[in-house]
C-alpha cells in the first residue's frame, strides 16, 4: 500500500515540477530571453560600414556569466567612416575599458554599440539612420585578430529579467529571412 501511494506521490511531484519548470524555464535559464526576440517589422539597420563581410557572428550566451559573442564582428579598415545603423539618440560616445564606444538609444527599446570608433558625435545629440558617427580607430581592440568593427545589439524592457537582452545585429540589418518548413522534393 504504501509502496503505491508513494509512486503517486513521487508521479504527481514529478509533474509538479514539470509544470513549474515550462512555466519558468526562459526566465531560469536565459537569462530573460523573449518569447519573440525578432525585429519589429518598421525597424531595419542600415550597415554600419561597408557590407564586406562578418568576421565573426552572434553568439548568444547560456547566462549573464557564460561565455559568448554579444554582436556580430565587420571587417574594416582603420580610419574608415562609421554610420549610424537607424535614427535615434547618441547613449555614450566614449572609452569603456580602453576602447572607443559609441552608444545610440534607437526606437522601441533597442540600443546599438559599435567600437572602436573614434566618435564624432556627443552624448545627447541626435542622429539619422546613415549620419556618420565616427570612424574606426586605430586604438583597435584585440578583440579581433585583424581590424574589425564590433556591432552590438540590446533590447530594454522590463519583461526581461535583467532588464536587456542581447539580439543578433543581423536580424535587424535584415540579413535572416524566416525560416520556413517544405515539402521533400518540392521547389521553393
Amino acid at each position: 500500500m504504501w509502496f503505491q501511494n508513494r509512486r503517486l506521490f513521487l508521479a504527481l511531484g514529478f509533474g509538479l515540477v514539470c509544470a513549474v519548470w515550462v512555466a519558468l524555464e526562459p526566465r531560469m535559464l536565459s537569462w530573460g530571453l523573449p518569447v519573440e526576440i525578432k525585429a519589429p517589422s518598421n525597424i531595419v539597420w542600415d550597415f554600419p560600414v561597408l557590407e564586406r563581410g562578418v568576421l565573426k557572428d552572434f553568439y548568444s550566451p547560456n547566462g549573464d556569466y557564460s561565455a559568448g559573442h554579444r554582436g556580430i564582428d565587420f571587417e574594416s579598415f582603420d580610419g574608415e567612416t562609421v554610420l549610424a545603423p537607424a535614427a535615434g539618440m547618441v547613449r555614450f560616445a566614449g572609452m569603456v575599458a580602453g576602447r572607443s564606444v559609441v552608444s545610440l538609444d534607437l526606437a522601441d527599446g533597442l540600443v546599438a554599440e559599435v567600437e572602436p570608433v573614434c566618435p564624432t558625435v556627443a552624448q545627447g545629440e541626435p542622429v539619422t539612420g546613415g549620419q556618420v558617427v565616427g570612424s574606426v580607430c586605430s586604438n583597435a581592440s584585440l578583440h579581433c585578430e585583424v581590424t574589425c568593427l564590433h556591432l552590438s545589439a540590446r533590447r530594454f524592457s522590463s519583461e526581461y529579467s535583467r532588464g536587456f537582452i542581447y539580439l543578433s545585429p543581423l536580424t535587424l540589418l535584415g540579413s535572416f529571412l524566416p525560416s520556413r518548413l517544405t515539402k521533400i522534393g518540392s521547389l521553393l
